[in-house]
């Protein structure tokens, strides 16, 4: 449990850490897309109608698709459509927090801390549950992965000819946000050379979007949304230790929690979609152990790649 001081003591210090970057924010509003048995409807706004809502962290916005359309493949949802809406973290919990205005009845958080919130709140309809495990990693289509970190001394290479542009996404949102900021404390020489260069976004979706763009050089996000173009991606993989558990939580609708959202959180733990979030959407088994090695480990693009302009 989380208590106050804790709390207080978690923000103060991503506060901190926070003006070590010259950011400019952009705002985001959340994302949704509709799954029903004829496919995927992008870009709808967050009230339309639906038989289950969700609220997802970015970094799990694709996958929740995909898994949402197994799930109404299953015999007694067949007729069911799922609306599954993506923002950071800290975001949706605000949302959740103060009034549910989009009747979301699942949250699946980037880490247990804005799970732990919805659950003790009003709306919270139990404890949290861990549903996978992200893998934080540098990013870039503009540079190759020597050109953007030294395998030799372990570190990014901030300046002419290697990185000089940088997407983060808000440490107090975002937990891949956070992450970020505990792996350049470890993979940076110093942080003065990034502190003019970076920018911050409000979710790692959009942190994405302007790396994959080429608006920026790199910056780190998660494995989970460079894994459908793996083999043609310039990335750096950090060790297990900065790995992101991530937790999901029932929200509470009109006082109860809809049952469709229960049999969906049951869902996404069975084995069928635990391997399938690892096979196909490249987060770390639960169960894995943590690895020590301190080192990270690069992977260069397979292929040659063309540089995409087309925003997701």
């Amino acid at each position: 449990m989380i208590n106050n001081q804790i709390r207080l003591f978690r923000v103060l210090t991503l506060t901190l850490l926070l003006t070590l970057f010259s950011s400019v924010g952009y705002a985001a509003l959340d994302a949704c897309s509709l799954v029903t048995s004829s496919g995927v409807t992008p870009n709808v706004p967050p009230s339309t109608a639906a038989t289950l809502k969700m609220g997802v962290a970015s970094n799990f916005y694709s996958p929740a698709i995909d898994v949402s359309q197994q799930f109404i493949l299953e015999p007694t949802h067949t007729s069911d459509t799922v609306l599954v809406c993506h923002n950071a973290s800290g975001a949706l919990e605000e949302e959740i927090t103060q009034g549910n205005t989009y009747n979301y009845s699942l949250f699946f958080s980037a880490n247990l801390y804005f799970a732990e919130e919805v659950s003790e709140s009003v709306y919270g309809g139990g404890s949290p549950f861990l549903y996978t495990r992200g893998i934080p990693v540098l990013f870039s289509t503009n540079l190759s992965v020597a050109d953007m970190y030294n395998s030799s001394t372990n570190k990014i290479i901030i300046g002419p000819g290697h990185v000089q542009s940088f997407a983060y996404a808000n440490p107090l949102t975002a937990p891949y946000g956070e992450a970020t900021v505990n792996i350049l404390q470890e993979f940076l020489d110093q942080y003065d050379p990034i502190m003019n260069i970076a920018t911050e976004y409000d979710n790692i979706g959009l942190t994405y979007d302007a790396i994959l763009s080429g608006t920026k050089d790199a910056g780190i996000v998660s494995k989970a949304q460079i894994c459908p173009h793996l083999s043609t991606a310039n990335f750096v993989e950090f060790p297990s230790d900065y790995d992101v558990f991530q937790y999901g939580v029932l929200v509470k609708v009109g006082g109860t929690v809809p049952t469709i959202a229960s049999d969906y959180k049951d869902f996404v733990l069975t084995k069928t979609i635990q391997d399938r979030l690892v096979t196909n959407w490249c987060y770390r088994d639960t169960s894995g152990a943590k690895s020590c090695t301190g080192k990270a480990t690069v992977h260069p693009a397979e292929k040659t790649t063309t540089k995409s302009t087309t925003k997701k």
